[in-house]
């Protein structure tokens, strides 16, 4: 029935293309991640492109075969300017560095 209303809801949008308006992107548990994009494209080993996780950190796939978790944002106080920076992990959770982040004083 499923299969049969979502032909139905394509063919009445024409060439295969679907319009919708706002969309909410919910996981069922606290635990699971929300959206996970998945490729033949990545160097990573479960083949993720993107993901949010549930803890709000975004994986990306590149690199050095690591890929790139951006974790925390923090404060950073600093008279030349930075106004803070973003926390850069490995997909398994270890601190590769920081993004600064700057505005102009």
């Amino acid at each position: 029935m499923a299969d049969q209303v979502a032909r139905h809801v394509l063919a009445a949008a024409g060439n295969g293309s679907l319009g919708a308006g706002p969309t909410v992107i919910a996981a069922t548990d606290t635990t699971t991640s929300p959206l996970r994009i998945r490729g033949r494209g990545s160097n990573l080993a479960d083949s993720t492109l993107l993901e949010l996780t549930a803890s709000g950190e975004l994986i990306l796939a590149g690199g050095a075969g690591n890929g790139y978790r951006f974790a925390d944002l923090g404060a950073a106080n600093n008279p030349s300017g930075w106004s803070g920076v973003i926390k850069v992990k490995t997909p398994s959770g270890s601190t590769l560095g920081y993004i600064l982040l700057y505005t102009s004083p």
